[in-house]
């Protein structure tokens, strides 16, 4: 992969370039051009930033201001509905966002990692800035040469619901989407895809302690002697905990969503695209289309390829994990108990 430097407007919108993330620390935009096509990469891929780190041949950048400027000359239709598809992740959304791409004329964008960047980095900007970024990285990412689309959609890493304020407020017709598993088998999910058990080393918990609250902005709540004091178990909590509450406060705030649960997408998928097509006034009749998707491994071809993780007892969750994790709810959060559970 080589730097490229800066780059005119016409070669940022070539079919192989693609919005990556922020440069911060010189305000800059940073592009990406790939061996295959955005829409190719777009269509094919679970995880867009995976797809597009494993392709990349080149990087180009631009200042803030001309990110504004030419977000701005991108049209978007404002009577199109936009799906911002939310999540505690490990419940089915990249599933739900395979089977999207699968309809022809809805234009499904799944992980573009520039929102967990914005995301993490929302206090560093005034608040108009930010919205401005938001707004420009939502055209981008939008941004087909196509014009007929149906539907737009964009699936978020879980991180994305802390920002999903300043999303609805850019795109009041949006149809938000909150995808959901209750904690214990999110966990159990959770702790053998990503070897939850498997460390607890100090260069671990230091990046747990001074860069995951920007991610995980309950941490920031909790005592400093939570890094040493906590367990995996209940450092888990604490992650699904922070999404699961910040969606029911954006609820409490007026704030639509539609909520899906894991077990409903698994279990009885036409049932649930049927209720989710009603929501975002996509035609029934695609749900058999839809169907397919759900005869594979959402995930194939990635780190978390189910043929690639480690089912080991050492990564499985036990009644001690647990039972630290339900006692950490009682003891900070006796309000969502009942959401643990059903």
């Amino acid at each position: 992969m080589r730097y490229a430097g800066t780059a005119p407007a016409e070669v940022l919108f070539d079919d192989r370039t693609s919005l990556y993330c922020l440069d911060e620390r010189r305000q800059k935009v940073v592009f990406v051009v790939t061996r295959d096509s955005r829409e190719d990469l777009i269509e094919r891929e679970p995880f867009l930033y995976h797809g597009q780190f494993q392709q990349a041949e080149s990087v180009l950048k631009i200042s803030y201001e001309q990110f504004f400027e030419l977000a701005r000359s991108i049209p978007l239709n404002p009577d199109l509905p936009v799906m911002f598809i939310y999540s505690v992740g490990r419940c089915g959304s990249t599933l739900l966002s395979n089977a999207l791409k699968t309809i022809s004329d809805v234009h499904c964008v799944s992980e573009p990692d520039v929102f967990t960047q914005l995301m993490a980095s929302r206090q560093q900007y005034p608040k108009e800035q930010f919205r401005q970024l938001c707004d420009s990285a939502l055209r981008f990412t939008l941004y087909r040469k196509d014009p007929y689309v149906r539907c737009y959609a964009i699936k978020f890493r879980n991180f994305v619901v802390q920002i999903a304020d300043v999303l609805d407020q850019l795109y009041p017709q949006s149809k938000n989407v909150f995808v959901y598993r209750n904690m214990i088998e999110w966990a159990r999910s959770y702790a053998r895809a990503f070897r939850v058990f498997s460390f607890r080393t100090s260069v671990a918990m230091l990046a747990v302690q001074h860069v995951w609250p920007n991610y995980v902005p309950l941490l920031r709540k909790m005592e400093p002697r939570w890094v040493l004091g906590y367990s995996n178990a209940e450092y888990l909590t604490i992650l699904w905990l922070s999404v699961v509450t910040r969606y029911l406060k954006l609820v409490r705030s007026g704030i639509s969503f539609m909520k899906i649960r894991y077990r409903d997408l698994k279990n009885h998928p036409q049932k649930t695209l049927k209720r989710l097509f009603a929501y975002t006034d996509i035609p029934l009749a695609e749900v058999d289309t839809c169907l397919a998707a759900f005869k594979k491994d959402s995930q194939q071809g990635t780190m978390l390829d189910r043929r690639a993780l480690d089912c080991s007892k050492r990564l499985e969750l036990t009644e001690k994990h647990i039972d630290e994790m339900l006692g950490l709810i009682k003891s900070n959060a006796d309000s969502l108990k009942e959401e643990v559970v059903h």
